[in-house]
């Protein structure tokens, strides 16, 4: 395996510790090889990854026919959220303009590259993930030259800002169609590349840059951010931008226009920033009192209970539509991490709760039609009384589907393990009463991933 590293909410770190714990509670009766080697074999399948390809040097790489283009972008700015709302549409167009009106140079080859990011999404996006197949994948993967001569080659080793968007742009994309670890890779380019570039820094441009120019270098900010936070929460990635380097939210705030169209993300991610360095705190600066671990907790709790109420999270039909399911498993995935080592009963019992609710979700946003299922999520999560009056922050917000991502994306995966880990602990409660039991609740969102 591959000497990486592995966050606390990783596939590979909850396999290992339910390992340990098999293996703990297993003592007595002494464990047999084959169970050792299953449990063993389950953690390195769990810590692998597809290396990314060799590099190797393209040639210039072709531009798309410009109505094929056209069309796309057409379709791509319909389409925007929170992840790929990274350009100002008529900055992209103008330069669109410019590509087109003369022979490729090798400078502008990220513009070629971004336009067919830029396709292969809006196709990807036709694509349910019933009727994803190989095929498709593998169409996805010829649509783009190779992805390690991307990130080496002077295309996207030059600090410009097309350079970071298509690099975003590709990772979107890899992380519906390439193998895991690989979105993550280009993620992490595109956020050094920024860095480099003080795009962290919204304040410090010079007085004469212009006013698109500013909201895009602020768009592509936000993008960069919430989806950082994103990664950190949902698959135990590093951080690679800090509130320690800037204060994102007032840096953004006057730049960005309002309503703006994620504005919901960009609340969430600072609160999932919160909770990562509250699951993360470095135990070597000093042990964190009791009443201290306690406020911050309160504070995060208090913040996601706002969120909720103020964006209407459980709101919005997510039962009915598997894409605006995504935001909900996401808020369910940032309590659990908050929640996660939490000893007070009533906290225990709502990480039980969103556990649970987190597997139902899956299930129904995956097409389980199973009115059982569908009944136990509605009567735990969404409201049963007449709603408030909408918020500003409601009315303001865009809280709909994401839809350049798969629904497992956003899955919480300790969910599962924290479940699972009840189950080799029995309290003769198998789940909420009159709900689908947990054993069997597992087993399918398993099925899910084959």
């Amino acid at each position: 395996m591959v000497d990486r590293y592995h966050g606390p909410s990783s596939l590979y770190v909850l396999c290992t510790h339910f390992r340990l714990r098999i293996l703990a509670t297993s003592i007595a009766t002494e464990p047999g090889p084959a169970l050792q080697d299953l449990l063993r074999n389950m953690c390195d399948v769990a810590g692998a990854t597809e290396p990314f390809p060799s590099y190797s040097d393209q040639s210039l790489v072709h531009l798309l026919p410009k109505q094929q283009a056209i069309i796309a972008l057409d379709q791509f700015f319909k389409d925007v959220d929170y992840t790929t709302d990274i350009f100002v549409q008529s900055n992209f167009l103008a330069n669109l303009e410019f590509i087109y009106s003369q022979p490729l140079r090798a400078r502008d080859e990220a513009w070629a590259i971004c336009l067919k990011a830029i396709v292969l999404l809006v196709l990807g996006k036709e694509v349910s993930a019933q009727t994803y197949n190989a095929l498709f994948g593998d169409f996805a993967r010829s649509l783009l030259p190779s992805r390690a001569a991307l990130i080496n080659s002077r295309l996207l080793n030059t600090s410009r800002l097309i350079n970071v968007q298509t690099l975003i742009l590709l990772s979107v994309a890899a992380q519906q169609f390439d193998p895991h670890g690989w979105a993550e890779h280009l993620f992490t380019h595109a956020c050094m590349l920024a860095r480099t570039m003080g795009l962290q820094h919204v304040h410090h441009l010079p007085d004469s840059t212009g006013a698109n120019e500013t909201l895009e270098r602020a768009k592509v900010l936000r993008a960069l951010y919430t989806r950082d936070k994103s990664l950190c929460i949902t698959r135990g990635c590093i951080p690679w931008l800090s509130r320690d380097d800037c204060d994102v939210a007032s840096q953004l705030g006057p730049v960005m226009e309002r309503p703006a169209p994620s504005s919901d993300r960009l609340k969430l991610a600072i609160v999932q920033d919160d909770v990562y360095r509250l699951a993360n705190a470095d135990p070597r600066r000093g042990p964190c009192s009791n009443s201290t671990i306690n406020s911050a907790v309160r504070r995060i709790k208090q913040h996601l209970d706002q969120y909720m109420h103020a964006f209407g999270i459980f709101d919005s039909g997510i039962t009915d539509s598997p894409r605006r399911a995504l935001i909900p498993l996401e808020f369910l995935a940032t309590r659990i991490l908050a929640l996660q080592h939490r000893s007070k009963a009533s906290d225990v019992e709502q990480l039980r709760l969103d556990a649970r609710a987190s597997c139902q979700l899956l299930l129904i946003a995956h097409g389980d039609q199973d009115r059982q299922l569908i009944d136990a999520f509605n009567s735990t999560n969404c409201p049963r009384t007449t709603p408030s009056p909408p918020t500003e922050d409601l009315l303001a917000s865009s809280v709909g589907p994401v839809l350049f991502a798969s629904i497992l994306d956003a899955f919480s995966v300790p969910a599962f393990f924290i479940l699972l880990g009840d189950l080799l602990q029995p309290t003769g409660n198998d789940g909420v009463l009159g709900s689908v039991p947990d054993f069997d609740l597992l087993g399918r969102v398993s099925a899910c991933y084959k």
